[in-house]
């Protein structure tokens, strides 16, 4: 853990632990330590992380989902089954950073609907060509949002540092798996 001094006299001691973002303050002895969370679109911060090695995980959203995927294996198959493992799968997704749960199903829906306009372009023989631009379109489209998720701070701050501009962009953070769903969705 880094230690940073922040102010000393002789009365008066501020500490900052910036590993663990503890903050203690000798002046004003705090009852608890208070946790100082950074992330810009946490709901609340009482909510547990769910990691595959949390005991949220472990004790809560893995029996719930293995539950409720053999109680709808009991009476039904197939459709209703995918539709419980993926809503598990977007809340597994979703508990870690809300908005990007829309921005997942923002691209999820995106390419449903080309699949979808595909498949009737195809039907048709005069129409393959339309197809085959509507296939361009959507991998141009989904490797758009790849790259700006995954490039958009690199090219500012490269950028800035050969132009001398001061280019003020808001830190871009990289969604969970978006590389992984992204190449999944052009495949």
């Amino acid at each position: 853990m880094a230690y940073h001094k922040v102010a000393q006299g002789a009365d008066k001691l501020d500490l900052r632990v910036t590993a663990s973002r503890f903050v203690y303050n000798a002046r004003a002895p705090p009852k608890r330590a208070v946790c100082r969370r950074t992330h810009p679109f946490r709901v609340s911060s009482w909510v547990p992380s769910v990691l595959f090695n949390s005991y949220t995980f472990i004790f809560l959203f893995l029996p719930v989902t293995l539950a409720g995927y053999l109680l709808i294996a009991r009476w039904r198959s197939g459709a209703p089954l995918i539709g419980w493992l993926l809503a598990a799968s977007l809340v597994f997704y979703g508990w870690w950073n809300p908005p990007y749960l829309l921005l997942m199903a923002g691209s999820i829906s995106f390419n449903y609907a080309v699949g979808v306009g595909i498949s009737h372009l195809e039907r048709a023989e005069a129409t393959k060509r339309r197809a085959a631009m509507l296939v361009v379109l959507a991998i141009a489209a989904n490797l758009a949002l790849l790259g700006y998720y995954k490039y958009a701070n690199f090219f500012v701050d490269s950028l800035d540092h050969l132009s001398g501009l001061s280019l003020d962009l808001p830190k871009v953070v990289l969604p969970l798996a978006i590389s992984f769903h992204t190449i999944q969705q052009i495949a």
